[in-house]
């Protein structure tokens, strides 16, 4: 819930007033909250689709406070069908939302419908086929009424990368296949690492994700290299070098060039 920060220098009165705003609002919350009917999301949906990401889900709930609902939440059998998020971004935007029944279309054909336009590029597409594979196997064994060619043809996506995900969600670590439908790993990485115990997969997932922050951290430009012009350089002599590593130790610093940011920073008075 929204906070109201009270700071120290207004008076008792001010507070007080401030408290029952804040009061009011919590209330408000949860009688709007209260009103929402309460559903579950349904498990097919859940087999298919990803989930969505929390930047992704901050964005689609300032697109709800502005504009609204526009596009209704599917239900099926009492439980949303299609619209998981959008029925969350509801009540995080405290808004009501609109619902509608599922009529006369197969539910696992109406999810690819729904979601299959706006995921077609996505990266994450053979996992979603493998999820349909899978949970069609299991509706209606031994062969599920499908094969691998179908669903791949249905999400656009390459058999053999279908095949890729189908191993990874058999054999991968659950935090493995979390960070495939994050995008923060490749699908043929994952398939890689799949033949290794979970403990193994998770040190090795570790391992790769430190390896990508240090590649983007060396991509990022330094600060500095925005300030200075191009091709300067700055020689110290040894006196000077000194000098400027007891600096350094007292500033807290280890970084040179953050260093001398910060020290141009404080010449032309952007910071004390």
């Amino acid at each position: 819930m929204r906070k109201i920060i009270i700071s120290k220098g207004r008076t008792q009165e001010d507070k007080e007033y401030f408290r029952k705003l804040e009061d009011d609002i919590n209330a408000a919350r949860a009688a709007v909250h209260a009103e929402i009917p309460k559903y579950q999301l349904n498990p097919w949906a859940a087999a298919i689709n990803p989930p969505m990401s929390v930047k992704d889900f901050k964005r689609l709930v300032a697109n709800i406070k502005k504009h609204g609902l526009r596009e209704k939440i599917t239900l099926y059998q009492g439980t949303i069908l299609d619209g998981w998020w959008r029925y969350m971004a509801c009540f995080e935007a405290c808004i009501h939302p609109v619902f509608e029944e599922l009529k006369d279309e197969d539910p696992i054909e109406h999810i690819k419908r729904k979601n299959q336009s706006w995921r077609i590029i996505d990266p994450r597409r053979p996992l979603c086929a493998a999820r349909e594979y899978r949970l069609k196997q299991k509706l209606n064994p031994p062969n599920g009424g499908t094969t691998v060619e179908q669903v791949s043809a249905d999400w656009n996506a390459s058999k053999r990368n279908v095949e890729r995900a189908l191993a990874v969600l058999e054999h991968g670590a659950q935090k493995i296949i979390e960070a495939l439908d994050e995008g923060a790993i490749r699908l043929g990485w994952a398939e890689s690492i799949i033949k290794y115990p979970h403990q193994g997969q998770m040190l090795m997932l570790v391992d790769q994700m430190d390896k990508k922050r240090e590649r983007k951290r060396k991509e990022t430009p330094c600060p500095w290299d925005l300030l200075l012009p191009p091709k300067i350089t700055i020689e110290l002599t040894e006196e000077q070098a000194s000098r400027t590593r007891l600096l350094m130790k007292d500033a807290g610093v280890d970084d040179i060039s953050q260093f001398v940011l910060q020290m141009y920073l404080k010449a032309i008075g952007e910071v004390k």
